[in-house]
């Protein structure tokens, strides 16, 4: 083999050495946004329920969309509304919304078309939003 042809050979190796070597991406930090939709005058003590008999509520349904926007008003995490469980004639909906990036706060959150609620990281364990009254 040529001395030129080694060399070749060689510079071409270092390069592939050099190209197949990545740095572990970091993923960044996020947490989880968890909270409760109270329907209000829900007329029914027990058993599981939805805002789709409610005059009002009726968008509120398992399923329904739950957004969460950032500082920029950016949707950043998207999450669904659970099956809901009355109490008291109350429906209580709870909601889960992971993925939200740490440190893009104020947050807000929105269910449906419904109107944003500001909140803090700090309060995203257990957000209460209440709807309709008893």
């Amino acid at each position: 083999m040529s001395p030129k042809l080694v060399a070749a050979a060689a510079m071409l190796a270092t390069v592939a050495a050099c190209a197949s070597h990545t740095t572990a991406a970091t993923t960044p930090a996020t947490f989880t946004v968890t909270g409760t939709i109270a329907i209000g005058g829900y007329g029914r003590s027990v058993g599981s329920c939805d805002g789709s008999r409610h005059p009002g509520s009726t968008d509120l349904a398992p399923g329904g969309r739950v957004a969460v926007y950032d500082a920029a008003g950016k949707v950043v995490a998207v999450g669904v509304l659970a099956e809901g469980v009355a109490s008291s004639g109350t429906c209580w909906m709870p909601f889960t919304v992971t993925g939200v990036p740490v440190g893009a706060g104020p947050y807000a959150v929105q269910v449906n078309h419904r109107r944003r609620v500001i909140f803090s990281q700090a309060q995203a364990g257990n957000l209460a939003l209440t709807l309709g009254s008893g």
